[in-house]
């Protein structure tokens, strides 16, 4: 289906070093070329949980005017490679809106227009708790 809206993102080489170090989240496939590449990959990929927080972060400044206190639940699919030096894009699928929430849904396209993340979900609450 056609997304409501989409975002890109570029990927900075030097993420996924930041973000292994600032989460603790130490896996070399992440960190080291020479790994990654013994393990059959194409070099280093961004952390999944990285790639959603990106996905989170422009869900939550266009949905919720930045508040991400009004988050109530996240799920997602990680299902394809982020390679650093490329760019993502953020697919708003579509929403469902209920009394006290709205139901957002995305997926996430590296830059082969495969999906890195699929099935995402974000619930929204309309007020703050």
């Amino acid at each position: 289906s056609t997304p409501v809206w989409v975002s890109k993102i570029q990927i900075e080489p030097w993420l996924p070093y930041v973000y292994d170090g600032c989460t603790h989240i130490e896996f070399p496939i992440h960190t080291s070329p020479k790994f990654a590449e013994q393990v059959g990959l194409p070099g280093i990929i961004l952390q999944g949980t990285a790639t959603l927080a990106l996905a989170v972060r422009e869900l939550v400044n266009r949905e919720t005017d930045g508040d991400p206190g009004l988050i109530a639940e996240i799920d997602c699919n990680f299902t394809g490679m982020v390679k650093p030096g490329t760019a993502i894009k953020i697919n708003c699928l579509g929403y469902k809106e209920h009394l006290h929430h709205r139901d957002i849904f995305f997926n996430v396209l590296n830059s082969d227009n495969k999906r890195a993340i699929r099935s995402g979900y974000i619930k929204i609450r309309k007020e703050s708790a």
